[in-house]
């Protein structure tokens, strides 16, 4: 096995990978590049897609495709990032993205969708599909072939841009549910649907398609099955993550991987994660572990060593009988969601393809944490609930792990320039949790200098109280992602945990405590990955390493004194 492709099972060190698929290849064939990026051989295909159409019209595919592209979670279509990709978009007349950019969230999402279902209704509702059921011999026996004839329908055109969708084939159906909460009285959607239907362009390519003009009676009885199609799928989800909730963590050792019941994928930024049931109640999650595995891993043993909440997570290496044993298992287990199988085997094996390859070295045995990511409705109840007050200190708790690992990728405090990502913290019987941290080392120099030097201005900020520029980052941050425009009380609370938490890494700093935790984090990390094939952080864990004692040295000489 290696760490791009191999055997399970097999024996030795595996090979070290290949070159990045992405790494550039040298030119192939005859002839010099022209500054156009065709040989003097060669001619580029033009079509009639790519020409300029006239003002005010748009080519249909261009605009779905951008549509789904910027589709936010909820399933609406936001008008300044859809006229933002559409100025840049081939097939765009002048005007369009003017035309939309200040039309509002419910007039895009009626105009994706109607576009869409003119889409749909120009395909061909049948074509002939041959398959060959056996290989001809090579010495005149033909081949055996078998002719039919399918049908289209509307999964057919969903299917064809499902790969723009970071959201799958649900795309559709959110766009839906969404635009049926908050179409209002519904002028909007009316004029977003005659616009659409006035300004979309089907090109020559669909010239000899047979396009079915749908009559308003009938688009609306269709609109309606799918309205109540994706409202069901929406109970379905509903459904599935209420049966979740339910359940308990599962022990991280000794699982009995051949009692799991069932699995379900969850997606996520960085490649999703898989739950699984298992006997009485309990429930386990799996990740696999790549180019980030000895960054979380330290991360993570940061944060108990702080005695901070946080998922925790073993690590299984492909040559232990574990690996072998959880896999076999979890791939015969049923699914929860049908049509979810290869995103259980990408999880478990790094491949989607059914075989005994394998794609990854390690998998995350991880904590199963029954809640709800820190955004959204769920988010705005529990910061409006009986536990407010300790979810916003143990937010503050977190920050101040995050500073010692620059770890930037949750809450935006003034450490970095950036949005943040409230959903890395989860809300769980009542307790605020951290996932997926890292640690970000910055090496000796101006980088590092820099970096030392915010920490300081954060410790000097924290007691200026909700006049500070902390207060003020951490308040728009809970406003976007939560709609909770924090109270003084809440704020003083974070602010609180943040330098209860600073302050107690000074402390153990200063006893040694601390440097002793980092030196085990750094032996067990090295431990457990240095006969990796793959690079998954074991080259820079010394580096890694050296940063924490760095961060925990500043954080304890300016504790205190300010």
């Amino acid at each position: 096995m290696s760490a791009a492709s191999g055997k399970k099972g097999g024996k030795g060190a595996p090979p070290p990978p290949g070159p990045p698929k992405d790494a550039a290849d040298p030119p192939k064939g005859k002839g010099k590049a022209t500054s156009g990026g065709f040989a003097p051989n060669m001619k580029a295909i033009k079509t009639d897609a790519y020409d300029k159409l006239p003002e005010g019209k748009v080519n249909i595919y261009s605009f779905i495709m951008n549509a789904i592209k910027i589709q936010e979670s909820d399933g609406s279509v936001p008008s300044e990032a859809l006229a933002a990709r559409l100025k840049t978009a081939y097939g765009v007349g002048k005007g369009v993205p003017e035309r939309l950019v200040d039309a509002g969230k419910v007039y895009c999402t009626a105009a994706f969708l109607e576009a869409f279902h003119i889409f749909a209704n120009s395909f061909t509702k049948e074509y002939t599909k041959t398959t060959v059921t056996k290989l001809g011999d090579g010495r005149g026996k033909q081949a055996e072939v078998n002719t039919e004839v399918v049908q289209r329908d509307l999964e057919d055109a969903i299917i064809m841009f499902e790969s723009h969708s970071e959201f799958g084939k649900e795309y559709l159906s959110m766009a839906e549910a969404w635009l049926h909460v908050n179409v209002g009285e519904g002028r909007q959607d009316k004029e977003a649907r005659s616009w659409a239907s006035d300004t979309m362009v089907l090109h020559d390519v669909n010239k000899n398609r047979n396009i079915k003009t749908v009559s308003e009676e009938s688009r609306q009885e269709k609109e309606l099955l799918q309205r109540q199609k994706s409202m069901q799928k929406a109970e379905e989800r509903r459904r599935c993550f209420e049966h979740w909730l339910g359940l308990v963590p599962a022990a991280l050792t000794d699982v009995l991987w051949s009692t799991c019941k069932q699995t379900m994928f969850l997606e996520g930024g960085s490649g999703g994660c898989l739950l699984a049931e298992m006997e009485a109640g309990s429930a386990i999650c799996l990740k696999p572990k790549k180019m980030m595995a000895v960054s979380e891993f330290l991360a993570e043993y940061m944060f108990h060593a702080l005695n901070v909440p946080v998922a925790s997570c073993r690590v299984v290496n492909w040559t232990e009988d574990e690996f072998h044993n959880m896999t076999e298992h979890l791939l015969k287990a049923p699914v929860m969601i049908p049509g979810q199988e290869a995103n259980v085997r990408t999880v478990l094996t790094g491949t989607a393809i059914e075989g005994d390859d394998l794609g990854i070295e390690y998998i995350g045995v991880l904590e199963f944490v029954p809640g709800h990511c820190l955004v959204g409705l769920q988010a705005q109840k529990a910061l409006t609930g009986d536990n407010a007050d300790r979810l916003y200190e143990e937010v503050g708790n977190i920050c101040a792990v995050d500073a010692l690992l620059n770890n930037l990728d949750r809450v935006p405090i003034p450490l970095w320039s950036n949005d943040g990502n409230l959903s890395n913290v989860m809300v769980s019987r009542g307790r605020a949790v951290a996932i997926d941290q890292q640690v970000n080392p910055v090496l000796e120099g101006p980088g590092l200098d820099r970096y030392l030097e915010k920490l300081r201005e954060l410790v000097a900020d924290l007691p200026k109280g909700v006049s500070s520029s902390t207060a003020c980052t951490v308040k728009q941050a809970f406003l976007e992602n939560t709609g909770i425009d924090m109270l003084d009380v809440s704020v003083l609370l974070f602010l609180g945990g943040l330098s209860d938490t600073l302050g107690k890494i000074a402390t153990l700093w200063r006893s040694g405590q601390l440097r002793t935790s980092i030196d085990e984090a750094e032996q067990a990390a090295m431990t457990s990955f240095d006969m990796s094939a793959t690079d998954v952080g074991q080259t820079r864990v010394e580096a890694m390493a050296a940063f924490l004692r760095r961060t925990a040295e500043e954080i304890a000489n300016i504790v205190g004194q300010c």
